[in-house]
């Protein structure tokens, strides 16, 4: 059975079609610092979408190198999750990996009729099936699912991902 959210802890998430952009610097000393290391992480939730009848934030977080470090090592890093509105749990996850010469794109897609996660490689063409929980998270989900927490200092929070 799927955990239902409080329209209280629903209230708790951040207003739907946000965007947020981070430069990260890195720490560090002599040429990096000299010529600019902001990386670009971009974490946005769009508008809701009906996904395979159920209402859906979707959310997304991509990350790039800049100009200089791209040169030598490009990153450019898409991640997306489909969050049910209600659950708060993820329906399918997407990351479109593209780290020097390092590929891989791959979507888990998941299945709380069946009780399972199908996890495709696009990169590969593999396809793998594994058992899940109730209330199972992607790495996105679970900053969404956290956030509609009421945590206190010092509270050990578990999330299943």
């Amino acid at each position: 059975m799927l955990l239902q959210l409080s329209l209280e802890a629903r209230q708790r998430l951040p207003p739907v079609t946000q965007r947020i952009l981070l430069l990260r610097r890195h720490l560090g000393e002599g040429l990096f610092v000299a010529i600019g290391n902001e990386e670009r992480i971009i974490a946005e939730a769009g508008e809701i979408i009906n996904y395979r009848g159920r209402d859906v934030y979707v959310v997304k977080l991509v990350t790039e190198s800049n100009k200089f470090l791209s040169k030598i090592y490009r990153v450019e890093d898409t991640y997306t999750s489909y969050v049910d509105v209600e659950t708060i749990t993820s329906r399918r996850y997407e990351a479109d990996r593209k780290e020097g010469n390092y590929r891989k794109h791959v979507i888990v897609e998941y299945d709380f009729e069946t009780m399972e996660a199908i996890y495709s490689n696009l990169t590969d063409g593999s396809v793998k099936r594994c058992a899940i929980k109730d209330n199972v998270q992607d790495t996105l989900s679970s900053i969404c699912y956290f956030m509609t927490l009421p945590v206190t200092p010092g509270e050990r929070i578990e999330i299943t991902i």
